[in-house]
């Protein structure tokens, strides 16, 4: 008996890119709008005491997002200082504070819009109470009858939720509301609300505030058990904490926005600028760490904090090159829109454009996304200039739409263009269409093609 066998296998192999997890974690950074970025900065030098901030100040022109109004910039100062190299102790107030006084109300009522009528005319009111940093003076406190907030232990008025009365309501909602630390009674409370409990940073806050305030470092190091290095790496997200909330609200409304990319004319050339974000190194405590001859636990814990630490500041220095890169692409192919407005917008692909400046199109996607360039009195968002289709944006297709009709209101009437021809006029200005979208365009415009106009001449 002759047995046949099926050499034939059922099993197919199929050949696909899986996204490594530090590779998500790096484009998660990329796609990270400036003022989440903060955030995140500041999050992952409270944990990672190898990481510092180079620069004692980060300004930022803030922008609120309005319908088609100007808009107005100003500057986010977010400036603290940490003690320096100098260990000698001051008596001089270390905490600085912002310059630059906002009406708060509208921009924080925007936050909650569902309140009940007397929870709300009690928010104005504590709003309005309200001093210059943005805390809530005692005697305020002590005329709408809120209770005390226990500095050591950053509660809330009445943990358990319930409230004696409508300001006691609207004073937990005010210290849940953006930016962190509005409403606290006093800058220790400010500071409170902006770290995460239960971290050596907010510990060191709660209990040895005082020495802090007054500058008594060394005095610190003491109580502490910490050496010079290791405090001022545990003090390093002080830098990017807000230290008058009230001073960073403008006027409207709407949520801020910080542009990535600043776009100006200088000398009558166009010109171009990435926002910096605070630059972050490895600290003094790394370099100590790195001579001493660790084991165990303490290797280990060496190891994971400075393969973070490096990684982080590797990825964020790809995003400023990768929005670099973008930048000179939009200033060397959209000159036109920058001089002459929306009319002049020329449509651009992202896969295309990808392909150009050498990097994946989800990684050019991500980079686009949620953020917003600054040209001369608007704010725009980025993925204004590109589109995932083959036709550019929305804004973009309704400029080519008035391009293809100006170019067929002024042709020689006897000689009426192509759609062949009129794409051919557009890819000489840098515009990449083909003649079925032209078609497609003039359709949409109700506009005959070139036979027929030729017949409806004069």
């Amino acid at each position: 008996m002759i047995q046949i066998v099926d050499l034939r296998s059922d099993r197919l192999q199929i050949q696909m890119q899986r996204l490594s997890p530090s590779m998500l974690r790096s484009l998660n950074i990329l796609q990270l709008p400036t003022t989440e970025l903060h955030q995140l900065i500041a999050a992952e030098i409270q944990r990672n005491p190898l990481l510092d901030i180079t620069t004692n100040d980060t300004l930022l022109p803030v922008f609120s997002l309005g319908s088609n109004a100007n808009v107005k910039g100003t500057s986010m100062d977010a400036r603290a200082c940490a003690p320096s190299t100098n260990e000698e102790e001051g008596s001089s107030n270390f905490l600085e504070n912002i310059s630059a006084e906002y009406p708060p109300e509208d921009y924080l009522l925007a936050q909650v819009p569902d309140l009940d009528e007397d929870v709300k005319s009690a928010l104005v009111t504590l709003v309005n109470s309200l001093d210059e940093r943005g805390f809530l003076p005692e005697d305020v406190a002590r005329q709408f009858e809120i209770s005390p907030v226990d500095s050591d232990k950053n509660s809330d008025p009445l943990p358990d939720g319930v409230h004696k009365n409508v300001f006691e309501k609207a004073y937990v909602i005010l210290r849940s509301l953006s930016p962190k630390g509005i409403g606290a009674r006093n800058l220790r409370d400010c500071l409170q609300l902006q770290i995460l409990k239960n971290t050596p940073l907010h510990d060191l806050i709660t209990h040895h505030f005082d020495d802090l305030e007054c500058r008594r470092f060394v005095k610190l190091q003491r109580k502490l058990g910490k050496t010079s290095a290791e405090l001022r790496a545990l003090l390093a997200p002080l830098k990017l904490l807000n230290f008058a909330p009230l001073k960073t609200i403008t006027p409207h409304a709407n949520p801020f926005i910080v542009p990535e990319i600043i776009f100006q004319k200088v000398d009558g050339e166009w010109t171009f600028a990435v926002n910096g974000i605070p630059e972050i190194r490895m600290s003094d405590l790394y370099k100590e760490l790195l001579i001493r001859p660790l084991k165990g636990i303490d290797r280990k814990f060496f190891t994971e904090n400075k393969q973070h630490a490096q990684f982080l500041i590797k990825s964020l220095q790809q995003r400023q090159n990768t929005l670099q890169k973008i930048a000179q692409y939009i200033l060397k192919f959209q000159s036109d829109f920058l001089e002459n407005g929306a009319d002049c917008l020329h449509p651009q692909n992202q896969k295309q454009v990808a392909e150009f400046l050498g990097i994946h199109p989800a990684t050019l996607s991500r980079a686009i996304q949620n953020k917003y360039a600054q040209i001369p009195r608007r704010i725009i968002p980025l993925n204004f200039f590109f589109s995932h289709g083959n036709h550019g944006s929305l804004v973009a297709q309704n400029a080519l739409k008035e391009t293809i009709k100006n170019i067929i209101e002024n042709e020689n009437k006897n000689l009426p263009l192509s759609d062949e021809k009129i794409a051919q006029i557009l890819q000489k200005k840098g515009i990449w269409i083909m003649r079925r979208t032209v078609a497609k365009y003039r359709a949409l415009l109700a506009l005959p093609p070139a036979n027929v106009r030729r017949y409806l001449s004069p």
